[in-house]
């Protein structure tokens, strides 16, 4: 019966988009149409786009896509909070959340998951983080898992078709109702950057089962401009993005610390921030004004999209 109950469960996808139909027309296509296993709804949410995303969303079915329009553009964290929201009020029993520019690697990737929950025992009424493992390639990983880069050096941490603790969150990431019953939404006053991170350690931390699921594969390009350096003996990425985004970066990494009493860390992050800035090639006033500002804001808790591009 239990078993029979598992393989019943009632799945929803979620995806955050602005100004990017192009790319989600693919995703639409993979999961309407490429994946075996047929999802239950499909929420489409909007930050109000201006490029013609609605009249794309009116070519497809709209009995399993959910189309909702923000009424504002609250940033890809203000559009999970608000879109898992809306999701969570029509009841499902799993949540898989996605930007607009990845989709499901192969036919395989929703089925995959699915099956490896059921073979699993995964209550979705109790607390899960899952993840599909997330490729620019075959063998290479977009965002890396601690660091491993590569599927070849993946497979000596896999135990059952699971790397346990570490995941690529909001990347094709599998969200139990449990989880959300009892942590709630990510926050949504982050605007962009570091709500996935925070919303990881706030599953971690109230003891909920978090692992990357290795055959499910799902596809995210590899973001450019990342060099791996050695700093004080240790590996770390070195890069910067425009002075705006870093202000979020700083400033939301800096107030999710603090809420773990990681005072350390919260200085740690700004310091290497500050030695990006020094390294790469930037308007150095403008991001370091931007980093000081960040900090401090997250240290008062002052969120919101108090900054904008």
């Amino acid at each position: 019966l239990r078993l029979s109950l598992l393989d019943n469960m009632k799945i929803c996808a979620v995806v955050v988009t602005y100004n990017r139909k192009e790319l989600l027309e693919k995703q639409i296509i993979e999961i309407m149409h490429n994946q075996e296993l047929k999802i239950d709804a499909y929420y489409v949410i909007d930050n109000c786009s201006t490029d013609g995303t609605r009249a794309l969303i009116d070519k497809y079915d709209g009995s399993v896509i959910k189309y909702c329009r923000t009424e504002s553009n609250c940033g890809g964290a203000g559009g999970f909070s608000y879109g898992l929201q809306c999701a969570f009020e029509d009841k499902y029993d799993w949540y898989i959340l996605m930007d607009d520019d990845g989709r499901p690697m192969d036919k395989e990737c929703f089925g995959n998951m699915k099956r490896h929950i059921v073979k699993k025992g995964y209550d979705s009424q109790r607390p899960y983080l899952l993840n599909s493992l997330v490729l620019s390639d075959k063998d290479t990983l977009s965002f890396g898992l601690g660091h491993i880069e590569s599927v070849t050096e993946l497979n000596s941490v896999v135990t059952e078709n699971e790397v346990v603790d570490m995941i690529n969150p909001f990347n094709g990431t599998w969200i139990s109702n449990g989880l959300i019953e009892k942590i709630g939404f990510p926050n949504g006053k982050f605007f962009i950057k570091g709500d996935e991170n925070d919303y990881l350690r706030r599953a971690q931390s109230t003891g909920a089962f978090v692992a990357t699921v290795v055959d499910s594969r799902y596809f995210h390009p590899k973001l450019g401009g990342y060099k791996k350096k050695k700093v004080f003996g240790k590996e770390m990425y070195v890069y910067i993005e425009p002075a705006w985004k870093e202000y979020y970066s700083v400033r939301n990494y800096t107030f999710s610390f603090l809420q773990f009493g990681e005072k350390k860390d919260a200085i740690l992050f700004l310091i290497k921030r500050i030695y990006c800035c020094m390294v790469c090639n930037c308007n150095k006033l403008d991001v370091m004004k931007m980093l000081f500002k960040g900090y401090q804001d997250g240290k008062k808790g002052r969120l919101g999209a108090t900054i904008k591009p």
